[in-house]
């Protein structure tokens, strides 16, 4: 990697550590860095499958065309609007628009909770930042509280997809950290030190 850009990554990680450091009150922490490039991927999978089954979307009006000729509603209604091939055509616009939008929306909110939650760690706190479209949720609690249940999922296919999570369970709410890998920066400290 060119010293240029080595310098930006430092000066962009520098500016992340000063921001946590900010919200916690506290410059010494371990921070998990959570590794998402199979969110990433999904993020740019899914709307490709979208735009590529954007040329079956006929297929819509297809089945509504040859239902409605079955029931041969144009007959009984008498309605020449029935018979009109471009009805159908709109038809399959509306609801390919329609499932397209919901597809989206469902993937934004997904990569908004998935992909802008941190974990840090200080001496004896734990922090969970969730970070939302106007400010944050703080999660804050002392390591050696007796009710926290800590479950980490892991596995070989989930440490090679960088799919791995930890989940915190107290009596009234979970908080979950993002995705990461064990093989990247100090998170397999992070995870022997809170495991």
């Amino acid at each position: 990697m060119p010293a240029a850009e080595q310098e930006l990554m430092r000066f962009f990680r520098e500016w992340k550590d000063r921001r946590i450091s900010k919200i916690i009150g506290n410059d010494e922490f371990i921070r998990l860095r959570g590794f998402s490039w199979t969110v990433a991927f999904l993020c740019l999978a899914i709307p490709g499958l979208v735009l590529y089954s954007r040329r079956y979307a006929h297929c819509v009006g297809d089945f509504f065309r040859w239902f409605v000729r079955i029931l041969e509603l144009p007959v009984v209604m008498k309605l020449p609007l029935l018979e009109d091939p471009a009805f159908y055509f709109w038809i399959s616009v509306g609801v390919y628009a329609y499932l397209a939008a919901a597809v989206f929306w469902d993937l934004g909110k997904w990569f908004g909770t998935v992909a802008r939650k941190e974990l840090v760690l200080t001496g004896k706190e734990c922090f969970v930042i969730d970070r939302r479209i106007i400010g944050y949720r703080l999660h804050r609690w002392q390591k050696s509280r007796q009710d926290c249940r800590i479950e980490l999922r892991s596995g070989f296919l989930r440490r090679i997809f960088a799919m791995e999570k930890i989940y915190f369970h107290f009596p009234d709410e979970s908080v979950s950290s993002p995705y990461f890998s064990r093989w990247i920066g100090d998170n397999s400290l992070v995870v022997y030190r809170l495991l």
